[in-house]
């Protein structure tokens, strides 16, 4: 914990998930811009019931291109966190029509990024995105990204960091940039605390660690149905729709081989962290409870790191779109 609370700026900030990791490591969150009026809702609740976003901090409810920095620039902002909306760079992206990277409008929004970063001049800046990032159309839109960056005097480290390899019961790959200001000292990357790569000798958290003392009187209501709900009781864990493939031996298949489906019908294995949840998963997208169901929102947000008492605002559907949009906190 510091000793002085780090003033903060939170950009593009969801339903806070990287500003409860900042808050928890002392820093101060003085003010959140973030486009979608239910992820604001979420902020809201939770400066109500000072769980984050104490001593009043500002939501700014606003497209980021059109938030002014300018009545920030006296208040001592010294960090800015935030990743923007990252579909065009990602695998998904890739899956549904290729990667159009900054081509598109929403892959431009880190020039506002920078913009701000440039009104307000921290000493250091956190930019979070999908692990494809640096590999999307050849590079050219990370090279890009990075000299953006480096422009505006800052010295950067980049890593792919998988979540559960700092606690995390969830296997969840991104890309961290650091960016600190030219003369400062520079950043480095935490070693792993948990699993096979760390010398701590934590084992890795698994699903079962962070949900085992939840009660759920609900569990019907989360119950799969449809097309390919009665296949699931049949899925064993930590496996998929490909238990019932020819290539997995199964005698009469139901579903051919898919690659890029690895989520269908993917049910957890209590043992182990899970797959990355999803922001808007399909019906029968994964990762289901090894008691053939829909994880609950509290085993959501435990499997995402979110406290018990943060508030998740808006229909089932919604909060979990929230939730698997977030970064985990570890």
């Amino acid at each position: 914990m510091l000793n002085e609370k780090i003033k903060t700026l939170s950009l593009f900030s969801g339903a806070g998930g990287l500003d409860i990791g900042f808050h928890d490591a002392g820093f101060e969150i003085v003010a959140c811009v973030e486009l979608e009026s239910a992820y604001c809702k979420t902020l809201l609740a939770n400066r109500s019931n000072n769980v984050v976003y104490k001593n009043g901090a500002d939501i700014h409810c606003i497209d980021i291109r059109e938030f002014d920095p300018t009545p920030y620039q006296n208040m001592g902002i010294e960090c800015i966190i935030g990743g923007p909306p990252c579909q065009t760079f990602s695998a998904a992206g890739r899956r549904s029509g290729g990667v159009l990277g900054t081509e598109d409008q929403r892959g431009r929004l880190f020039e506002s990024y920078c913009r701000i970063l440039e009104s307000l001049k921290p000493r250091v800046f956190v930019f979070e995105n999908v692990y494809g990032l640096p590999g999307a159309n050849n590079g050219g839109p990370w090279r890009e990204i990075c000299a953006s960056f480096s422009k505006l005097g800052y010295q950067l480290e980049a890593q792919i960091v998988d979540s559960a390899d700092y606690g995390v019961p969830q296997h969840r790959e991104r890309l961290i940039i650091v960016g600190v200001k030219k003369g400062e000292s520079l950043f480095t990357f935490p070693l792993p605390t948990h699993g096979p790569d760390s010398d701590s000798g934590n084992k890795l958290v698994t699903v079962f660690d962070a949900i085992k003392d939840l009660q759920n009187a609900d569990e019907q209501e989360h119950e799969l149905g449809g097309l390919y709900g009665h296949l699931l009781p049949m899925v064993p864990e930590g496996l998929n729709y490909s238990f019932f493939t020819r290539e997995m031996g199964y005698p009469k298949p139901y579903f051919a081989w898919r690659s890029k489906f690895s989520d269908f019908l993917y049910k957890a294995d209590r043992n182990a962290p899970c797959r990355t949840l999803k922001a808007q998963p399909g019906k029968f997208t994964g990762p289901f409870h090894w008691k053939n169901r829909h994880f609950t929102i509290n085993e959501l947000k435990r499997l995402q790191t979110f406290p018990d008492n943060y508030l998740i605002e808006g229909t089932f559907g919604k909060a979990m779109e929230q939730i698997g949009n977030s970064v985990p906190q570890g």
